[in-house]
Parts: structure tokens; C-alpha cells; sequence
């Protein structure tokens, strides 16, 4: 499974946000290139969304698969407030939480129940690794 990544993130939270993806887009495509979601055929698109209270209603969670291109686009609100003041972990930590809301979509849509196992314990992994 490719990985993808962009943000819609409020101009005043973009170097925080821009700081997690930098230290974690290279572990998450590690996760979603090896095993068995290495033969997936799919793109995983993770585009948070990071807006502060005046915004985040023009700037809903979404989820949508495109299954001609084999893309599954992954939008999901994610706490301004860990991204204003908290610290690199809490940061991470939010970040990732984000990929995790994708589980029962993916469940769903193109992932088997062994696929499903395996990107969650890989995600997983790495939220534990950054609560400590």
C-alpha cells in the first residue's frame, strides 16, 4: 500500500503539524509497505485536518474511497489545541490517533481482517512509542 500525505491545517498550527508529519511519514509508509499491505494495490491519502474552533466547522472529517484510481482519502479532525501548546509526543500521539480513525473504513472497504491486524499494530506501535 502507497502512502500519501498532505493537511489542511490552520496557517498558525502548519510548522507544528509540518514538524509530526516530518518525523512520522517515513515510519507510516515503512508500516504500509512491508507484510502483507505491501501487495495492496491501494493508496492510503492521509490529509488531517487542524483547525481551530473558528474554522473547524467549515473543515468537516471525511473519509471517501475512490476505487477506480485505488486511492482511500482519509481527512479527520485532529485537536488544534495538542498542535498550539502541546509537546512533540502529545503531538505525534494526536497525529497518529488520526491514521487509526481510518480502522473501520478500511475494514470495510479494502482491507481483510489480517490486513486490518497488521496496520493497526504497526500504528499502534508507533503511538506507543511516542506516549513513553
Amino acid at each position: 500500500m502507497k502512502y500519501w500525505e498532505s493537511a489542511e491545517v490552520e496557517k498558525s498550527l502548519d510548522s507544528s503539524l509540518r514538524s509530526s508529519r516530518l518525523l512520522l511519514s517515513p515510519k507510516i509508509g515503512e508500516i504500509l509497505t512491508r507484510g502483507t499491505l505491501a501487495n495492496l494495490d491501494w493508496e492510503f491519502c492521509y490529509i488531517p485536518i487542524v483547525m481551530g474552533p473558528d474554522f473547524i466547522d467549515l473543515f468537516p472529517a471525511r473519509t471517501r474511497l475512490d476505487r477506480k484510481e485505488k486511492k482511500f482519502f482519509h481527512s479527520p479532525q485532529l485537536s488544534a489545541g495538542t498542535f498550539k501548546t502541546g509537546n512533540e509526543k502529545q503531538k505525534a500521539a494526536e497525529y497518529l490517533r488520526g491514521i487509526l480513525l481510518a480502522t473501520e473504513r478500511l475494514k470495510s472497504t479494502i482491507l481483510d481482517d489480517c490486513q486490518l491486524a497488521e496496520f493497526q499494530s504497526g500504528i499502534e506501535a508507533l503511538v506507543t512509542e511516542y506516549q513513553n
